[in-house]
């Protein structure tokens, strides 16, 4: 089993500020989209590429959580590479075929961030992790997926 217990108290401020700023670039990109008209290309690549950054960490993070327990540590390991792995193919998808309409991105990776959270969820069932952080890890993917549906539908006007 994990032991975290003994730090949480210490680490959970700092670790809520940085979950929190990591939501900059998502709430720029979909504010922006909102008062520009059209939305600039590099907005789009930004958020995508950042999006794929996010669902990246969130893979590492359960690939380290997977050599610390040895429950379901392969199916945990394989799911934390393919956690990485889809959403760099989207964004190579979206940075090499710039002709496909950006709503398709926009909708998958609103789609990973909401599946993430739910894989998250059943592996934390059974890994004593901070509470701060799976409550945090809630509103973070929520508002996340909703930037992402706010773009999407921004992109269809």
């Amino acid at each position: 089993m994990i032991e975290i217990e003994s730090d949480r108290k210490d680490y959970s401020l700092i670790g809520i500020v940085l979950g929190y700023l990591g939501l900059i670039p998502f709430l720029l990109g979909a504010t922006s989209a909102l008062i520009l008209d059209p939305v600039p290309v590099f907005l789009e690549e930004v958020v995508i590429v950042y999006s794929t950054i996010i669902l990246s960490f969130l893979g590492g993070i359960q690939w380290g959580l997977a050599l610390c327990s040895e429950k379901n540590k392969d199916g945990r390991l394989i799911l934390s590479v393919f956690s990485s792995l889809v959403p760099w193919f989207l964004c190579l998808i979206f940075i090499l075929f710039s002709d496909l309409p950006v709503f398709i991105f926009y909708f998958f990776f609103g789609i990973f961030h909401l599946a993430q959270l739910f894989i998250d969820k059943k592996i934390f069932s059974y890994i004593p992790i901070a509470s701060w952080y799976l409550k945090m890890r809630y509103k973070l993917a929520y508002t996340v997926s909703s930037c992402h549906l706010i773009l999407m539908l921004l992109s269809l006007q």
